[in-house]
């Protein structure tokens, strides 16, 4: 969870850099890009003994078109969720992609090392970002271990996986390549993932579905 937290610090301190003192950058035409990405998953409520969470691989493609407007398409595979070998996935997403921007220079104020090497960064890499929104599908591999009849975790209700994704997408451009991050909120609308309360079978309580998931990821794409 600290690790978590952390992530998400970060990461707020680098979109709020991205709206300060830039300067529009002419950067070459790529229209298309290809990546990889480690990602995690995190259940935003937790139940009994924590959140359900897990952590993945993906391949991404991006195609862009006129001056604003990106498709991208994601497959992958998340491992580690609570009674589940793996769970399949593929996403389709559609936005709004800026303008590739450079920080001005390095602030006077800067108090810090950490604070000068990261305003440096700033200022060498130029980057954009993509708000992106769009479905996901994908299918769940139960564990051996998955039952309705296990009172102690997340099981699986349902197989197959539909859910909607929105969030936002940063890339660093270094020549062609990208160094990538982003963070999505995704909200299922099929029933997978449950929790009962209780171990007692005879006073069970009515189990939690959970539906809502953040879904933070880096990554390193090729443009051409």
């Amino acid at each position: 969870m600290r690790k978590l937290l952390l992530f998400i610090l970060l990461a707020t301190s680098i979109i709020s850099t991205c709206f300060s003192q830039d300067e529009t950058y002419k950067a070459p035409l790529y229209f298309n890009d290809l990546g990889f990405q480690y990602g995690a998953i995190f259940s935003l409520k937790s139940n009994g003994g924590g959140y359900l969470a897990g952590t993945g691989y993906n391949l991404n493609y991006g195609q862009f078109h006129g001056k604003n407007r990106v498709y991208r398409v994601k497959a992958g595979f998340i491992t580690e969720l609570d009674n589940v070998d793996y769970l399949h996935y593929a996403t389709f997403r559609y936005g709004f992609r800026s303008s590739t921007n450079r920080a001005l220079g390095i602030s006077s104020t800067t108090g810090s090392i950490s604070q000068l090497l990261f305003e440096l960064f700033q200022s060498i890499f130029p980057r954009n970002f993509e708000l992106t929104a769009g479905p996901t599908v994908g299918y769940i591999d139960k564990s051996e271990s998955n039952s309705t009849v296990n009172y102690h975790g997340y099981n699986v209700k349902n197989s197959f996986l539909l859910s909607l994704d929105a969030g936002f997408r940063l890339h660093y451009n270094i020549w062609r390549f990208r160094i990538t991050g982003s963070m999505f909120m995704a909200y299922n609308l099929t029933n997978n993932f449950e929790y009962r309360h209780s171990s007692e079978s005879n006073n069970l309580e009515s189990p939690d579905i959970i539906r809502w998931f953040f879904k933070p990821s880096v990554g390193l794409s090729f443009a051409y």
